[in-house]
């Protein structure tokens, strides 16, 4: 697992976790992701993806798809089913066996939020993943009024206050 730099994560910062076999895409995109936030950490494949995700909580997940031990198809249903709140980016080249329209289309019908087809620039990366932030920005505050006008409904219907 490598990182943006040697430091301790900050919890100030949302955490961006890219997954891909390719070290020098890993080396890119921990480079230009750093613009965004200083806790961009690095996973070889969907295996250890899946540990470093068990420990610590990811705002994001770029993930390629064609990787060894676990891909990323496999990975996109991992997060959906136990951290459904996570955004996916999905990236891919293809591979020997589908082209890289039918895994990017098979990954979005998965739940990934956004799709490119590698090479991937560092520009279109940062874009990406930026709007990636920003939807979980809005999701984590449409949730927070979610639960606030829930306990006021509680809160109104054991009669501990009047809503007008």
């Amino acid at each position: 697992m490598k990182g943006s730099s040697d430091e301790p994560m900050s919890t100030a910062y949302p955490f961006v976790l890219v997954v891909d076999d390719d070290p020098v895409f890993q080396a890119i995109a921990l480079e230009a992701l750093a613009a965004l936030t200083p806790n961009v950490q690095a996973a070889a494949d969907g295996q250890q993806a899946l540990a470093w995700l068990t420990d610590h909580a990811a705002e994001v997940v770029v993930t390629d798809i064609n990787m060894p031990n676990r891909d990323g198809i496999q990975l996109i249903g991992d997060i959906r089913g136990r951290w459904p709140r996570t955004v996916i980016v999905a990236v891919s080249g293809g591979s020997a066996v589908a082209g890289a329209d039918i895994l990017l289309q098979t990954a979005s019908l998965l739940g990934a939020y956004c799709v490119c087809h590698k090479p991937v620039s560092p520009h279109t990366l940062i874009k990406v993943v930026a709007s990636a932030l920003e939807q979980t920005r809005q999701d984590s505050a449409a949730a927070d009024r979610r639960r606030w006008s829930d306990l006021l409904d509680r809160m109104a219907a054991d009669g501990l206050i009047t809503l007008d």
